[in-house]
């Protein structure tokens, strides 16, 4: 049955309030969506007789002696999506189903030394199609890949200050596969994939802070990415913290990228380590360029007292940065992600910060924040986020 343009939006919409929402009954979705029960009951029977939603028994929490309502939520297993995250130090493949169970992953990782004959269009190219074949999966119905930068879907480019993905042609990507290949930042697909997926019925707005070799942020607003149009809406690491500070790669300085990015962290601890005898880190590596972030927190659990400033300094700047962002603009939740956080002292640090702030006024909101573990896997699943957000909820 071929749908109307109305017809389309109408079945979007009522999706995105299952997947956010469900399981959930056709009145309610009536009134989140202000769509008549009839609409409703009309295609949500066309959505279960194409197997993308079903019923999946009473509501208990209704009460009287009434008819319980019939909750409704995504069937399992419509079709399957492949998401891919590509990075300095990995490309990340997974496969999910319309639900995001993950059925497959796999993870590359890059050598240093041959990092630009690694990302080329053909060779990335080639490690999709060698996944899709290896995964034998004929309901296939989406790529989705989350880039380290952003995407201008006008010119269907990546907008980046990295030499690496500058050349990166996504035109030969999309036409490389006779399937949808959609693109987007890689904390804005996570950012999909929270929503999508949080395991609760509210439909809040919050910002993912993520940190790695650097500092983004991306905002979940009224259901929708915010400030799509505006490329700078994000940049959280090129914010000021030290007007007088260090010089950033941006041109400015004192921004939170010189406190507390995983780059800048590392030149750090390499000065650390050429200019003192004592840090911890002369036990752990041979040659300063060993050191990478699982050394930083390595050492920092050996109780390096340089190591645990440096740390601290950043986990202080970040938080400075949250409080700043919650004054701002209208969140519920901050949820942070990156390796730093894997040492629970830090992130209790930051925890202690941000509750101790003085509030402004005496009923103002909490801020609840939150931790996502760190896992390499999380900006592909994003990706499928992506492809599951563009193949059912949009219109």
């Amino acid at each position: 049955m071929k749908l109307t343009k109305k017809q389309r939006e109408i079945q979007a919409k009522i999706l995105d309030t299952i997947y956010v929402q469900g399981p959930i009954s056709r009145i309610d979705i009536a009134h989140l969506t202000q769509t008549t029960p009839a609409t409703v009951s009309a295609t949500t029977g066309y959505l279960i007789e194409q197997e993308v939603i079903e019923e999946v028994g009473e509501d208990s929490s209704g009460v009287g002696s009434g008819r319980r309502k019939i909750l409704l939520d995504i069937k399992q297993g419509h079709q399957y999506f492949v998401g891919v995250e590509l990075s300095e130090k990995f490309i990340i493949f997974c496969l999910t189903d319309n639900t995001a169970t993950l059925t497959k992953k796999e993870r590359l990782t890059v050598d240093p030394a041959k990092k630009e004959a690694t990302f080329t269009t053909e060779t990335i190219i080639q490690y999709i199609q060698n996944f899709i074949e290896s995964s034998d999966q004929k309901k296939i119905g989406a790529i989705g890949i989350a880039i380290p930068g952003h995407h201008l879907p006008d010119e269907n480019q990546i907008l980046t200050n990295s030499a690496l993905w500058s050349n990166l042609d996504l035109n030969a990507l999309s036409e490389a596969f006779d399937l949808p290949v959609y693109f987007e930042n890689n904390v804005k697909c996570m950012v999909l994939s929270k929503r999508f997926f949080n395991g609760n019925s509210k439909d809040e707005n919050f910002i993912l802070h993520h940190i790695s070799r650097g500092i983004f942020s991306a905002y979940m607003h009224e259901g929708e990415l915010f400030a799509q149009e505006n490329r700078l809406v994000g940049e959280v690491g090129h914010t000021t913290i030290q007007m007088d500070g260090e010089l950033c790669e941006c041109g400015n300085r004192g921004c939170l990228q010189t406190f507390s990015s995983e780059a800048w962290l590392i030149k750090k601890a390499q000065i650390i380590y050429q200019e003192i005898d004592s840090t911890y880190l002369r036990n752990i590596v041979d040659d300063e360029e060993d050191i990478d972030f699982q050394i930083l927190l390595k050492a920092y659990k050996l109780g390096d007292p340089l190591i645990i400033d440096l740390l601290q300094q950043a986990i202080q700047a970040i938080a400075t940065n949250i409080i700043n962002l919650f004054m701002i603009i209208d969140i519920q939740t901050v949820y942070v992600h990156g390796h730093i956080y894997e040492e629970t002292a830090l992130f209790e640090l930051l925890e202690e910060i941000i509750s101790n702030r003085t509030p402004l006024f005496k009923s103002e909101k909490e801020i609840k924040l939150k931790k996502i573990p760190y896992s390499p896997f999380n900006g592909a699943m994003g990706a499928s986020a992506l492809c599951i957000s563009e193949t059912y909820t949009k219109y």
